[in-house]
């Protein structure tokens, strides 16, 4: 079960959008029987004006003689330095300049799933271009694919604010603030057009991680499904869709049903397969007594999800890291513990209210969605933390005011029920905890009881990498606290 996005823009995180500028030109009369056309390539780096500019191979039009208005798109984007953290989303987006007016007419492909924080590859399905949103031109959505774009760009978003990383030329949509920590963003971009009739021919370079939905050649996660802009990583572990996948030591697994050992569930070193409606992710070897499971963004340990990694590590257990969309309360409950990064997304992340095994919860806008707190924010200008309960295991023995970051940055806070334990709070912040824990069957907010430990933590994002060793020492109690329950 998904939890509902009832705060999408709450997140509060600074604006990001990106443009990918293609310079368009005629590449002549299109082969008939073509069924994948490479749009465009590039390498490039942010400049100035945040504009990429290569060239597209471009048919001279999107519906004859081949039809690719009515086929589908696939992109595949290898972020290979994104300096800023702030959850991002991204649409291919084509124009028209036409009697005498720029960008007159104007499609964009659908955003709808397509988030990301950190670098890595992403995949995305952008879908039929035929139904893609497109700009009104005298009342009437209008966008003619019988003759070449003008302009072609990957554009990327902020999910909060939605303006253009750009500081000027761009009225209304251009970026409010200092685009500077947001840039410069390194991608290589490729762009493939699938004719109508026809299914993808991925690229050698995609086979072994796009998505085994796109083409019985692809090798990644089952995602990207039509039209909806699905995204999935180049480290995500891989499944098939048609066959089995086998180890020398373990059973073997369909994609219509994940079988297991007697005693432990099928693993392999560098793949785990999966079921077709779920797709499970390890690093090691997937829940048992010994492992805790580290929940994060991309299903792997990107370099703010490391601290949470270290302090498990620290506690003698092994990591497993796994997507947001992916976890299961089964896989929860047969793991020593779990803790949930900051770097998930609340609109993906897998309702875990239910599970019995101690968790850890660092990502304040699912705390209200676990029924953990009220009013979860995020408190920006912090350094320090208030330790009010200085005998509770959570204190890591702190007591008073402790400086626990090595700069100043933003902690989590939010209101639990009257039953929780506060151990912290933000300095002067009153109803602030930013470190709580609820036992084993006491009532959370709305009277739901905890079915298992449960501890909200103050680490934003940010916050995580940032960490003095008494922030360290406080997030190592808080999840042996979580563990030992």
């Amino acid at each position: 079960m998904q939890i509902r996005f009832r705060r999408a823009l709450a997140l509060g995180a600074t604006m990001l959008m990106l443009l990918v500028t293609v310079v368009v030109t005629t590449t002549g009369q299109l082969d008939a029987a073509a069924n994948d056309r490479q749009l465009f390539e590039h390498t490039g780096e942010q400049k100035s004006r945040t504009y990429f500019q290569p060239n597209v191979n471009q048919p001279n039009s999107y519906v004859s003689p081949v039809n690719y208005r009515d086929g589908n798109i696939y992109i595949r984007m290898d972020l290979t330095d994104k300096p800023s953290d702030i959850l991002t989303y991204a649409q291919l987006c084509f124009w028209r300049h036409a009697d005498g007016v720029n960008f007159k007419y104007e499609t964009c492909s659908g955003t709808s799933g397509i988030t990301f924080r950190d670098g890595g590859v992403i995949y995305i399905d952008a879908g039929s271009p035929k139904n893609w949103w497109k700009k009104k031109v005298d009342g009437v959505p209008t966008y003619d694919w019988r003759e070449q774009a003008s302009i072609i760009r990957i554009m990327f978003f902020d999910k909060a604010s939605r303006k253009l990383l750009m500081p000027d030329r761009c009225g209304s949509h251009c970026f409010p603030g200092d685009v500077t920590p947001h840039i410069p963003i390194k991608l290589n971009a490729e762009v493939i057009m699938v004719a109508k009739g026809n299914t993808l021919t991925p690229p050698s370079d995609w086979r072994s991680d796009c998505p085994s939905s796109w083409s019985n050649l692809c090798q990644g996660g089952n995602g990207g499904g039509g039209g909806g802009g699905t995204t999935t990583t180049t480290q995500q572990q891989t499944t098939t869709t048609q066959q089995q996948t086998t180890t020398t030591q373990q059973q073997t697994t369909t994609t219509q049903q994940q079988t297991t050992t007697t005693q432990q569930q099928t693993t392999t070193t560098q793949q785990q397969t999966t079921t077709t409606q779920q797709q499970t992710t390890t690093t090691q070897q997937q829940g048992n007594g010994d492992t805790v499971l580290l929940v994060t963004n991309s299903g792997r340990i990107l370099g703010k999800d490391r601290p949470y990694a270290d302090a498990i590590e620290k506690l003698g257990y092994t990591v497993q890291a796994i997507a947001d969309s992916d976890v299961t309360v089964s896989q929860a409950n047969a793991a020593a513990g779990v803790v949930i990064s900051s770097s998930v997304v609340p609109s993906q992340m897998t309702d875990l209210t239910g599970t019995t095994t101690g968790m850890v919860v660092s990502e304040p806008f699912i705390m209200d969605d676990f029924d953990m707190a009220t009013k979860p924010r995020q408190i920006g200008n912090q350094r320090d933390l208030d330790i009010v309960d200085s005998s509770h295991p959570l204190a890591a023995g702190l007591d008073g005011r402790e400086r626990v970051s090595n700069r100043k940055t933003s902690f989590n806070g939010a209101t639990p029920a009257p039953s929780a334990d506060i151990i912290a709070e933000t300095t002067g912040s009153g109803d602030r905890a930013t470190i709580y824990a609820y036992d084993t069957g006491d009532a959370m907010v709305g009277g739901t009881v905890a079915a298992g430990p449960r501890v909200g933590f103050y680490f934003s994002y940010p916050a995580a990498s940032l960490a003095n060793n008494s922030g360290d020492a406080l997030l190592e109690a808080a999840i042996a606290w979580a563990i030992a329950g």
